[in-house]
């Protein structure tokens, strides 16, 4: 009975939310209960539906105030759920082991909280906490603490024995340092500061983070690279995107242990040779930057799975980026290419190649060998023919033409339509 009663609050509230429904997360256990007061967005007008929705909102919470059962309840999500304080009921919920309250109003944490002591995560995303102190030092098994967007200046509070937190998330606030309080989080992995937009990075706090893997500091108004950063022995994401930084200090070759890099919409004019001393490299994100070479040392990538070169100044590649073996997904979109090195016919695992608006006006023919390749954007450029060889490309799934002065696009040629037909046939979807 209690199954058919919490399925049919679900089934209630899914519909009253069915406009602003997030896909659904993966399923859990049987025993868990969830209370979703998700993707209520806020408007100021007030619609028939909102009204409708908030209505709705109450009886949930309603329901999760009189729930007669609460200690099978381990998820309880009260997100967009109009909050300004943390209700009484939630501390009867000992059970629970994650709690969203996002997207409210709260201001300030109860002592209180401290009694859910099987907590492993924590969202008070998007309130206004602003630098009241957060305590919450009790709570020994919290892994995943969540306070971005809080209009925080600083990281107040007791915090010594959060010793089993392994993520904090303290993007879109207004601090001007690395909290020195994160340096005693031993199990600390995962750091994301980005959108702070007065962030220093030149302090000795960061240097005392050694063991955190992923730093996210997107979107800080960097101008620089810190030399701090490459104290970093142990990281393995590096996120600096929608920056101003200019250069890649060779010491970056330090992070030996990098496996993601993103430098996405910064003013990087060119590459070090540091950059290509990253050996496990996987992922590298230089889109929007106004780089104009690629050095043959990329051959040294051989981990390299993903690469990002879109919205640059590349006039010509290297014959070496062709001996990256592990390549699956290339972008090169958005340069002033004109042609690709024969030597990327020898990537025999790439599976995504974007070469559209670019300056080519003969078909890039290594493309020919490419023979795991799916995904296959030439679009935006002067190619005047298409070769007939191109229907031997068997994984070919996507195929993008549109806006060449293809001589052999009119209805009334044979030829063209024979390779349309063609690839119909395979189930190749083709723009043109």
């Amino acid at each position: 009975m209690r199954q058919i009663f919490f399925l049919a609050l679900l089934i209630a509230f899914n519909q009253a939310y069915s406009q602003t429904q997030e896909p659904e997360k993966e399923k859990q256990e049987n025993s868990i209960r969830r209370f979703d007061f998700k993707n209520h967005k806020k408007d100021s007008l007030l619609t028939a539906a909102k009204r409708r929705a908030m209505a709705s909102r109450k009886k949930w919470l309603k329901n999760a105030r009189l729930n007669e059962r609460k200690d099978t309840v381990t998820h309880l999500d009260l997100s967009y759920a109009g909050l300004t304080e943390i209700p009484e009921f939630i501390y009867k919920y000992y059970n629970l082991e994650s709690l969203d309250l996002s997207h409210n109003n709260i201001k300030e944490l109860p002592k209180a909280l401290n009694r859910l002591q099987k907590l492993k995560s924590l969202s008070l995303a998007s309130n206004n906490l602003h630098d009241r102190k957060i305590k919450i030092r009790k709570l020994r098994n919290i892994r995943e603490l969540f306070l971005q967007d809080n209009g925080l200046k600083k990281f107040s509070g007791r915090y010594t024995r959060l010793k089993s937190v392994s993520e904090i998330n303290l993007d879109k606030n207004n601090l001007t340092r690395i909290p020195p309080q994160l340096k005693r989080y031993k199990n600390l992995k995962i750091i994301k500061l980005s959108q702070n937009s007065r962030l220093n990075i030149d302090g000795q706090s960061l240097k005392k983070l050694s063991h955190i893997e992923k730093l996210r500091l997107n979107d800080c108004h960097l101008t620089s690279i810190s030399q701090n950063l490459f104290s970093l022995k142990n990281l393995r994401e590096l996120q600096l995107a929608k920056n101003n930084i200019e250069t890649v200090p060779e010491e970056i070759k330090q992070l030996e242990k990098l496996e993601m890099f993103s430098l996405y919409k910064n003013q990087i004019t060119s590459l070090p040779q540091g950059f290509y001393e990253l050996k496990k490299l996987k992922e590298a994100d230089l889109y929007y930057n106004q780089i104009d070479r690629i050095d043959p040392a990329i051959k040294n990538l051989k981990e390299l799975k993903v690469l990002y070169l879109s919205f640059n100044q590349l006039y010509t590649l290297p014959d070496e980026l062709g001996e990256l073996p592990n390549l699956t997904r290339l972008y090169l979109h958005h340069n002033k290419l004109t042609e690709i090195p024969n030597g990327m016919s020898n990537l025999k695992k790439l599976q995504v190649l974007h070469l559209n608006h670019n300056y080519f006006t003969d078909f890039p023919f290594p493309v020919l060998a490419l023979t795991s390749l799916q995904d296959l954007d030439i679009s935006e450029n002067e190619i005047f023919e298409i070769p007939d060889q191109i229907t031997e490309l068997k994984k070919l799934k996507l195929l993008f033409l549109q806006k060449n002065p293809i001589e052999a696009k009119s209805t009334d040629s044979s030829r063209f339509q024979t390779l349309m037909d063609t690839f119909r046939k395979k189930g190749t979807t083709v723009n043109y």
